[in-house]
């Protein structure tokens, strides 16, 4: 009997974690792609704390790797367990890490400038090779996707 009740705590426990992700909305942009087409592997900074420039690599950001000639997903992020699923309702809001400025910072930095320099210094001397800060309007225009070459 004991296990019984064992068994029915884990899966109450399961459904209770699971049921606290809500389903997708199809009125709602879930990923943002970026495609390095360069033969670089590139460090990608998310950050949505426009216009603070510097914010790009401060504790606050996402980062994602971009192989050479690959494609990464960007997510709208995660609360607690949940992944957020739309990337609309973040424009313009604080709330639940939202972009209360209206624009998305995206940093793109050389791994090789990392590796070569140290990120302190790549900090310090801003060595992006490109920061792109988009609007909801730019992001839908471009269709979601991001595609970086030189």
């Amino acid at each position: 009997m004991n296990l019984i009740k064992k068994i029915t705590l884990v899966v109450i426990i399961v459904i209770s974690f699971f049921a606290c992700c809500e389903s997708k909305n199809a009125n709602c942009d879930y990923l943002l792609t970026f495609t390095n087409n360069t033969n670089k592997t590139l460090k990608v900074y998310r950050s949505h704390h426009y216009p603070d420039t510097t914010a790009i690599f401060s504790g606050w950001s996402t980062v994602y790797l971009a192989k050479p000639n690959s494609t990464v997903e960007i997510s709208a992020g995660k609360i607690s367990c949940k992944q957020l699923d739309c990337w609309e309702p973040l424009f313009g809001s604080s709330k639940y890490g939202g972009i209360p400025s209206g624009v998305l910072m995206i940093g793109v930095v050389d791994q090789n400038d990392i590796d070569t320099y140290g990120i302190e210094e790549v900090k310090s001397n801003y060595m992006l090779l490109k920061r792109y800060d988009l609007t909801l309007q730019d992001l839908k225009d471009m269709n979601w996707q991001i595609v970086f070459s030189e």
